[in-house]
């Protein structure tokens, strides 16, 4: 018996260490070229991680960010959003000032 509590003690630990390291992973990703960070500039990512799917917003007339979208990622609309298709999901990364402010995990396709 107390075999087994200790196992579903070890299991509970090990499910909050994968836990902690998905909520660690939004400043950081691994593209095929390497890992990309917060504060990473456009070039940087675009180098490790290849041209992205989708852009959202950045310079030039009608490419301002969708006033939902700012709202979701609770930026002005000055953000630059590029969306890819990596590891069978959506990744959002967000640029403001030409640097990676955010990544968020997206919807699979």
């Amino acid at each position: 018996m107390k075999a087994k509590g200790l196992n579903a003690i070890g299991s509970l630990a090990l499910a909050m260490l994968f836990l902690g390291v998905a909520v660690c992973g939004a400043d950081s990703f691994t593209c095929e070229k390497g890992v990309v960070s917060t504060g990473d500039s456009k070039a940087v990512v675009l180098d490790k991680c290849g041209p992205p799917f989708y852009k959202e917003g950045g310079k030039g007339k009608g490419k301002s960010v969708k006033a939902a979208v700012r709202r979701k990622y609770k930026t002005t609309g000055k953000a630059e959003i590029w969306t890819y298709k990596l590891e069978g999901c959506y990744r959002d990364f967000v640029f403001e000032g030409g640097k990676l402010s955010e990544i968020r995990h997206g919807t699979t396709y």
